[in-house]
């Protein structure tokens, strides 16, 4: 896949042994330019399509030129993109359903940064990154990436739009459907019985745990897995995909100060990583797959830090406690599978799943029942 990129928006480069906070360098440096040798080749576009006129001034919407609605609303821009529907955001942006209208039509999802951080060179730099590994990352189970750009100021990213829900979401659903307490729409799988379900569920972590391998075989590590970046198609059981390869690093351009910086969410974070020592990114990967396999069978996180605690001290509260034994939060659960999901958390990285085909290989053959090869050979 060719990522689209004008030729106004490359990134900036940053002197990473400039005088800046190592969390800092380390999450946003670009690499040199030999990273730049496996990235699709860059498409030149300026090609601009106006923005809707300002309602500033006029007396309602009237004043307004038809060509410029939508159901009686103005309509809204964004390079060649046409904005529908706004589906969700943070801090940090928006994603809107929009509709590209050349070459061809299409429905895609646009990731909009901010105003604020639209001006950040950094945040730009990242979100640039992210769209980068995602379009050269060939996996049928990462979401691709389409385009990327600036519009009038506005910085954005285009993916193909899912229809359908985030794995954390599922896990909401499925914890208020056993607990009787009704929600507005549901996916299927929160619905279905214990058996199934959990069956679904190690169906859905092994294909993230191919995509993951692939990505290791790339060079990427992705650093930040967890249930909200994992989607799966409303209406499928089958179609997952693993998003969001914003903090994710290119091992073989990261500088060992940017392989200690600790980005991630620190509840699915390994111990190590949580301390900031040395850690293999790779392993740790590895670590907050298991750590999301332990949430979406159990609907509860490994590890919850007291309501009362400060976030700064999370990472040492976490770090510090034992691995979970995931039968002791659901008691009926297969323990097999609770020994694969025990080894993939290990805390000791040199126990833990190496690499994340090893830990798919088990999956898989607790699924075809049959016994586990990587637990086979930690018994010997």
């Amino acid at each position: 896949m060719v990522l689209r990129v004008r030729s106004d928006c490359l990134a900036p480069r940053y002197d990473v042994s400039s005088p800046e906070s190592v969390e800092e360098s380390a999450s946003f440096s670009i690499p040199s330019d030999s990273a730049w040798a496996t990235v699709p080749r860059l498409w030149s576009r300026s090609r601009t399509v106006p923005m809707a006129p300002s309602e500033h001034g006029s007396q309602g919407t009237s004043s307004i030129d038809s060509k410029w609605m939508i159901g009686g609303r103005p309509r809204r821009w964004v390079g060649e993109y046409l904005l529908i529907e706004r589906l969700g955001g943070g801090g940090q942006g928006t994603v809107w359903k929009a509709v590209r209208t050349e070459p061809f039509v299409e429905l895609v999802a646009l990731k909009m940064l901010s105003p604020l951080f639209g001006q950040d060179e950094r945040r730009v730099a990242q979100l640039r990154r992210e769209a980068e590994r995602a379009a050269r990352l060939n996996s049928p189970s990462i979401l691709p990436a389409y385009d990327f750009g600036i519009a009038e100021g506005i910085v954005y990213m285009a993916m193909p739009l899912i229809r359908g829900f985030a794995l954390s979401e599922v896990i909401r659903q499925r914890r208020h459907w056993v607990a009787g307490r009704p929600l507005g729409k549901w996916h299927p799988l929160a619905l279905l019985a214990d058996q199934d379900y959990e069956e679904r569920i190690v169906r859905i972590i092994s294909r993230i745990a191919r995509a993951l391998s692939e990505a290791h075989s790339a060079n990427v590590v992705h650093r930040d897995i967890k249930p909200s970046n994992i989607l799966i198609d409303e209406y499928s059981i089958i179609d997952v995909y693993l998003s969001d390869f914003g903090l994710g690093r290119d091992l073989d351009v990261a500088t060992p100060a940017q392989l200690k910086d600790g980005a991630g969410t620190p509840i699915y974070m390994a111990p190590e990583k949580l301390l900031k020592g040395y850690f293999d990114e790779v392993r740790c990967d590895v670590y907050s797959l298991g750590a999301t396999l332990f949430e979406a069978l159990t609907t509860a996180q490994p590890f919850q830090p007291p309501a009362e605690m400060p976030r700064i001290v999370w990472p040492t509260f976490m770090a510090a406690q034992k691995t979970p034994g995931i039968r002791d939060v659901k008691p009926n659960l297969d323990e097999t599978l609770e020994a694969i999901v025990f080894q993939s958390m290990s805390r000791d990285p040199e126990m833990r799943y190496a690499t994340a085909d090893q830990f798919r290989v088990d999956l898989d053959d607790y699924l075809a029942g049959k016994p586990p090869r990587g637990l086979a050979a930690r018994s010997r």
